[in-house]
């Protein structure tokens, strides 16, 4: 398993927090009533992220820490991405990243949730800060949770 420094979780965790915040800027793109959609949601599964990076971990790694901080928060339970892999290996379906939210709200029915939560990681690593000796942590991901009984993105 990959030991993930301090400074990382808490770069990873500000993230998480501010997105949760934000909105998203393009018209059209959410469901009409997704505040009331949200206040449905119990249980959550959160798939493998589609990993855009040079480290071949950085999908996983992104998926566990959203995750965790969703199963954390109390809000609502969440299947993590590991059991979302082992249960679909059961049923003979594999995926390696889910980015189309219609295929999302299908795999939500077969794995009986109700939101799935998909995303992608653009950079994952370190950086040198402004030309000192000290590297910092850098990361770039984007998430969105699909209702599964419409198909919409609520977050």
């Amino acid at each position: 398993m990959q030991k993930i420094d301090g400074r990382f979780r808490c770069l990873i965790a500000g993230i998480l927090i501010l997105g949760g915040c934000a909105k998203l800027s393009t018209p059209g793109t959410t469901a009409p009533n997704a505040a009331e959609t949200l206040k449905q949601i119990k249980c959550v599964a959160v798939v493998p992220f589609d990993n855009r990076t040079s480290d071949k971990a950085a999908g996983d790694v992104m998926a566990r820490l959203v995750s965790m901080a969703g199963m954390s928060s109390g809000r609502f339970r969440a299947m993590d991405s590991g059991s979302v892999t082992t249960y679909l290996g059961f049923q003979n379906v594999q995926i390696a990243s889910v980015t189309d939210a219609r295929f999302a709200a299908n795999l939500g029915k077969l794995l009986d949730v109700d939101a799935v939560l998909m995303g992608s990681v653009e950079e994952y690593g370190y950086r040198n800060a402004g030309g000192r000796s000290v590297s910092e942590p850098a990361v770039a991901m984007s998430a969105r949770l699909v209702a599964v009984g419409t198909a919409e993105v609520v977050w």
